[in-house]
């Protein structure tokens, strides 16, 4: 009997003996070749075997140099305080801060790219949060704005329904998939914490705020 040729999560956990939490967050993370069909990871056993290859040839690289850490890309002049806005004044606020920097395409690209994401499924992940973002092939490095709004937004569209008071815009480029992921779960795992959220909201300025994330560390 032929082997299959794509694995479940637990399947490849058996396979790889390596446990199936570690699987999940690698693939979430971009660190292992993994399909995601509706809400399943898929692994391809040739590409999982060809993975393994490389792994075994090559020292695994510095933890330091993996990816950029969510404080060294937010800065405090795209740290923006949003007043009474909606959703869409919201993300064009945050998408005129970033088409300034460096590099970034034309401000109609990121535009199209935001909203194109959001029409797909709002990004508002709950909790208070929006986590706008978007990878393009033309796009040199990680850029990210971040929003402080009062009020709160009403028509974020959120996963749970709550206004959004903290939104933090992403943007990419197609080959920094590993990267892009790693600040998305930073995002949400630095935020879980009731009381850190409500500081940030009540930052009286672009430098507290970045010192608040950082105390996060």
């Amino acid at each position: 009997m032929s082997e299959p040729a794509w694995l479940t999560l637990d399947e490849l956990s058996a396979y790889l003996k390596i446990g199936r939490t570690s699987l999940y967050r690698m693939a979430r993370e971009g660190e292992i070749p993994a399909t995601k069909i509706g809400n399943q990871w898929r692994f391809n056993r040739g590409q999982i075997d060809e993975w393994m290859k490389r792994r075994l040839a090559q020292p695994r690289p510095a933890r330091a140099s993996a990816s950029p850490d969510l404080c060294s890309v937010l800065r405090a002049e795209r740290v923006l305080f949003l007043e009474s806005c909606t959703k869409e004044r919201a993300l064009n606020r945050l998408i005129d801060c970033l088409a300034s920097a460096a590099a970034m395409p034309p401000r109609e690209k990121l535009a199209a790219g935001i909203f194109r994401r959001e029409e797909m499924m709002s990004t508002g992940i709950g909790l208070g949060i929006g986590v706008p973002h978007v990878r393009l092939p033309s796009v040199p490095q990680l850029v990210m704005a971040a929003g402080i709004c009062r009020p709160p937004i009403a028509d974020y569209e959120s996963l749970d329904r709550q206004p959004v008071r903290l939104i933090f815009m992403l943007i990419a480029g197609q080959d920094q998939h590993a990267a892009y992921l790693k600040l998305l779960s930073q995002i949400s795992s630095r935020l879980v914490d009731p009381e850190f959220r409500e500081r940030l909201w009540n930052c009286p300025d672009a430098e507290s705020f970045c010192r608040a994330m950082r105390s996060e560390q």
